[in-house]
């Protein structure tokens, strides 16, 4: 099978490429950061309360996004369980969808071989390779905007005079609108108009607006979104748009949350150098390319591109992948130049310089991380040790995906690759199961109480979303001592997971640096603990320790139990 081949359609092979590199560690490697718990958490409490319009978790209304990733995941935990695999599947369809329209564009822009290396080129990327398998909204998003500019490239640049008025594009363009807002709000609509905006700025010619038909599109998109918009703001008394919109869009694009440092224009352009890896070290050749093949739908590609990092640059929460909505444009740019320029690999061809640096870079993070596996202990040697192997392995696959790509009767280092890749992602999902801090919790939980259900549940400084979503209870979470002991007394049969101490990666970093081999917590509650405990005596004691990847630390945890009291006859 190669690249070029006519045998084999686009999306078998991308879908291919997809199950190698997306479904390794995906159904193993527990629910990490702190949103994926939460997405997963409030698909099965829709599930479990017989709703369609609002998703709760905790017990509490969850307004953070609207609710088409939840339908999603609906649908899969429907036919497979509720599981980490099927909360994750939707981003892994969604990034194989993308991958499929993206070469689709490809295709039509230039020719086959070009679509589908532009389909790799994303689906190689390594901020989607992570995100790819994530329980969270950006691959729904992302698959809506994709479909988005694959119609506004059909409409303004490649198709004549609509013969009719309400064609497949049309339909495709309105019906990906409104399903995009409903995958995380207005951001569906602001990176098109902006990308627009920048193409109508830099192509400088005259746009046939007409073709959008934007009066009747609109209604159509609006109609979409209000057919559960309206019912939802009715069942809430309007909180869905009030905290929707004015905590999770306006308040985080105001004010840095979480303790975070706004760094205004530069933080995208450099964090991009990782999310793009291993491609944006061909930054330079590929934008030659694009310019000596200058066509007026170049600027709508470059305002897609551009589009995300503008509107990014100034909003005050800044994570690393609030810019994915760029990267289909970029990796048909690449594709096209990767296309054009197969025949010079392997003939004195030179990768840029920006690419061994990020290659070399990435490979000694690697051997960094394999490294200081060997003092780290307990649980915590196997999860830094297969970290350092996948980085080292990314890097050289990095180092030599360019030449793949372009050389189809190149095979055997490709298969090595994802075969290596597979291998140590799978150790590294078991690695971080083994050591994840909440499962320990929740197996001396299991072992500790004979009835979870009849249990109220307490985490004491440690408030991670994940003890929701494991125990499948409902959990009150407090940093406060006094709270602790109104709660033991409240409850008869109760448990509190509470937090000990905390040793945080950037701590361990810092007393690395400094030479220390005496790492201090960075929290340490134990003497709050241990006080609780004199106070109560009959709490059973149940001390776990291990990874909280949500904060980047190592935890030890104590699991207090308060079991029953019988009942005198």
């Amino acid at each position: 099978m190669s690249l070029g081949s006519r045998a084999l359609p686009h999306w078998l092979i991308l879908l291919v490429v997809t199950l190698a590199l997306y479904l390794p560690g995906t159904g193993t490697i527990p629910l990490t950061d702190r949103d994926e718990p939460r997405f997963a958490r409030a698909t099965v409490e829709m599930m479990e309360r017989g709703t369609w319009l609002v998703p709760y978790f905790n017990g509490e209304y969850r307004f953070d996004k609207p609710p088409l990733t939840y339908w999603w995941m609906r649908l899969h935990h429907e036919l497979g369980g509720i599981n980490e695999g099927m909360a994750r599947l939707h981003s892994v369809v969604a990034v194989w969808l993308t991958a499929w329209i993206i070469a689709s564009l490809g295709t039509r822009l230039h020719d086959r071989r070009a679509g589908l290396l532009s389909g790799i080129v994303w689906l190689t990327t390594l901020q989607v390779l992570v995100h790819g398998r994530l329980c969270v909204a950006d691959m729904p998003l992302l698959l809506c905007l994709t479909l988005m500019g694959r119609a506004l490239v059909e409409l303004l640049w490649l198709s004549p005079e609509p013969k009719r008025p309400w064609g497949r594009w049309f339909w495709v363009l309105y019906i990906a609108l409104g399903m995009g807002f409903l995958a995380k709000g207005p951001l569906a609509w602001l990176v098109p108009a902006v990308a627009l905006g920048l193409a109508r700025w830099w192509g400088r010619e005259k746009l046939p607006w007409r073709h959008l038909q934007c009066l009747s599109g609109l209604a159509l998109a609006l109609l979409i979104v209000a057919a559960w918009g309206i019912p939802a703001l009715i069942e809430t008394h309007g909180l869905f748009w009030k905290v929707g919109m004015g905590e999770h869009v306006v308040k985080r694009g105001t004010e840095v949350l979480n303790g975070r440092r706004f760094i205004p224009l530069i933080y995208y352009p450099l964090t991009s150098l990782i999310s793009l890896f291993p491609w944006v070290g061909l930054a330079w050749p590929v934008w030659r390319f694009t310019r000596s093949r200058w066509r007026p739908v170049t600027a709508f590609l470059l305002g897609w591109l551009a589009a995300p990092y503008v509107i990014f640059s100034f909003y005050a929460t800044q994570l690393p992948h609030y810019v994915m909505p760029a990267f289909p444009a970029a990796a048909l740019l690449v594709g096209a130049w990767l296309a054009s320029t197969r025949e010079t690999f392997g003939e004195g061809f030179r990768l840029p310089r920006l690419h061994l640096v990020l290659v070399v870079l990435l490979g000694l993070i690697g051997l960094g991380l394999a490294g200081v596996s060997r003092t780290a202990s307990g649980l915590l040697s196997p999860v830094l040790l297969w970290a350092g192997i996948l980085f080292v392995v990314l890097a050289f696959a990095g180092a030599r995906l360019p030449h793949w790509v372009v050389q189809p009767r190149v095979w055997i280092g490709p298969t090595l690759a994802l075969m290596m890749f597979g291998f140590t992602l799978e150790r590294l999902a078991h690695s971080l199961r083994e050591g994840n801090a909440t499962l320990q919790a929740q197996a001396a939980l299991d072992s500790a109480t004979d009835d979870i259900a009849a249990t109220a549940c307490l985490g004491w400084d440690y408030t991670e979303p994940s003890l929701v979503f494991y125990t499948g209870r409902t959990w009150e979470f407090t940093g406060k001592l006094e709270r602790v002991e109104r709660f033991l007394n409240e409850h008869p049969q109760a448990c509190v997971v509470a937090l000990s101490q905390e040793w945080t990666l950037e701590g361990w970093l810092k007393a690395r640096w400094s030479g220390s081999t005496t790492v201090l917590p960075t929290r340490d509650a134990s003497a709050k603990v241990e006080a609780l405990l004199i106070r109560h005596p009959g709490l059973q004691v149940k001390k776990v320790s291990g990874l909280n990847a949500a904060r980047m630390s190592w935890v030890q945890l104590q699991v207090l139990v308060q079991p029953p009291k019988p009942v005198t006859p």
